[in-house]
Parts: structure tokens; sequence; C-alpha cells
């Protein structure tokens, strides 16, 4: 479900929790860039920006289903790569993702992607990414990936639904089953309002809403089989 995430840690934390205490700052920047992330030096941390899903299934596209044990597999994985732990760095950016298996052409939802609100869709040529599967086994070409963003002042839409003491989410929060079901809750119901909007548009005409039933149907099947591993 989690694809691209932003995170930041302090040097003076990060330098604590060094693996070894011989590793300079060049060298966590090229362990940084070999977990295929981008680092960013600030004058007090290091932001670093990637996808978790490519780092863990080692893919070119992200398009492997990535549950909740997955993230906190990832995220222990990646520490162990880097060297230093990450678990206790700040989440500024993050994106839900899910790709779905379709039973028409993907050209077949451009409606949706037309009445969409707040999601970024991506096309897959299931062809081209044969060696990139992992998780999803299909005989035809119609995957369809469709991911929100959530960006900029990220810890306020948490301080918010949890009432937090602190000012940010951090990334061990990520797989925490409270904070991850209310992700998986948001990420489903921004897609039933672009559904219900698309559909409302599309009844106007006249035409048929069959493609972005099959959509809401797709988004409920992944809904209840993520919700049913916490």
């Amino acid at each position: 479900m989690f694809d691209r995430i932003s995170i930041f840690g302090k040097w003076n934390d990060l330098l604590k929790g060094l693996a070894q205490s011989s590793i300079t700052k060049d060298d966590i920047i090229k362990n940084v860039k070999k977990v295929k992330f981008t680092p960013r030096l600030e004058t007090n941390g290091l932001f670093m920006n990637g996808s978790l899903v490519k780092y863990y299934f080692n893919q070119k596209q992200s398009i492997s289903y990535f549950f909740r044990e997955d993230v906190k597999a990832a995220i222990e994985k990646m520490s162990n790569d880097l060297g230093f732990d990450i678990s206790n760095f700040n989440v500024y950016r993050l994106d839900l993702a899910v790709t779905f298996i379709m039973n028409h052409p993907i050209h077949c939802y451009d409606d949706f992607l037309a009445y969409k609100s707040g999601f970024k869709i991506i096309k897959f040529n299931y062809n081209r990414i044969m060696d990139d599967l992992r998780e999803i086994q299909a005989e035809d070409d119609n995957l369809l990936r469709i991911d929100i963003k959530l960006k900029k002042n990220v810890y306020k839409i948490f301080n918010n639904t949890f009432l937090l003491s602190k000012k940010h989410l951090l990334v061990k929060e990520l797989y925490d089953k409270k904070i991850y079901y209310w992700l998986l809750s948001r990420w489903k119901e921004g897609f039933d309002i672009a559904c219900d909007r698309a559909n409302m548009l599309k009844n106007k005409t006249g035409q048929t809403s069959e493609y972005i039933n099959e959509l809401q149907n797709e988004a409920n099947k992944v809904y209840e089989f993520q919700k049913s591993l916490l």
C-alpha cells in the first residue's frame, strides 16, 4: 500500500545510531544511493526520498502488493543496509498506492481519470514489466495503478486525527496497526468519492458506469483484504 516516502533525520541522532562509528557522512550518502533512495543534505540533517516497494522487492516499477508486515520488514532491512536506524526519522511525504488487475484494457478506465479527485493514475503494460512481478500473477496486460499522495504537513493530518503530542509522524509508526488502518481507510474513502463523482457525471449523459463500478469493486476487495490482515 505504501510506495514513495520522504523522511528526515537529524545528524546528531543519526550519527549516534551508526552501526559502525567509523562511517562518515560521505559513506552515509553512498549507502542511501545503494538502497535506491535520493539523499539531500541539510545543515542539521539528512532527507531521503524513494520507493519502499521498489527497494524491498528490487523492482523497476512499484507494482507488488505491499502489506503492513512488509512495511516493517522493509524498514528493518533498509536500516540494516544503510548502517543506521531510520525508524525514528520523521515522515514528510507518503504515497498510498495499489495496483489492480482489471478485466478490460486500461484505456476503458479513462473516465475515472477525467473525474478523479486527488489521485495520480499510472498505467502499466504487463508485457514490459514481466521481470518485475512478484506477488501479482496475471494472464493479461491490464494492470492499473492508482495512488494518492500525502505531502506538506503530513504530521498535521495525524495530529488532528490521533491528537499526537509531538509534531511529526515517525517512520516506525507506519506499521502501527491504528495508523495503518487509518491510512487504509483514508485511501478507500478518497477512492469512493472519486468513483461516486465519476458515476454521477456519467449518469447525466446516460452512459454506462460499468468500468467505474469495476474499479470500485476492486478497491473494496483490496480494502477488505488489507483490513483482514491487521
